[in-house]
């Protein structure tokens, strides 16, 4: 069956799953997520590559630190750590990796932009 192709417009925010590879190669994967609008949830169009999957997250509770700019991964790198930082001082329980790197914005808008790191709160004792 052939089904028509159908576009989504972006959503926000745009998650991008970060899991840095142990190892001198270091080989980090990364998994860009889009919220898929709820108008689509019921029956989501189906990904016509096959680089690109339906996910359903569960429900998880994140620790956020909030940064402007133009982000890259140096900069969300020292946004990790500064968060980091804050939990370990408080005394947070957190997961430190994997971590999410989130962009709320066009690529288009030039000031004013949000982005986010996010790190899992840890559940089990």
């Amino acid at each position: 069956m052939c089904l028509p192709e159908e576009n989504v417009e972006m959503t926000a925010p745009v998650t991008c799953l970060v899991d840095p590879g142990a190892g001198p190669a270091c080989e980090t994967t990364f998994t860009v997520s889009f919220y898929i609008p709820e108008e689509h949830q019921a029956a989501p169009p189906l990904p016509s590559d096959p680089e690109v999957f339906l996910e359903n997250r569960k429900e998880f509770t994140v620790f956020v630190r909030k940064y402007g700019g133009f982000t890259n991964m140096q900069k969300s790198r020292e946004e990790l750590l500064n968060l980091l930082e804050s939990l370990q001082r408080d005394g947070a329980r957190y997961k430190d990796m994997p971590y999410y790197v989130c962009g709320y914005d066009s690529p288009f808008k030039l000031v004013n932009r949000r982005n986010e790191v996010w790190i899992l709160q840890k559940t089990e004792p």
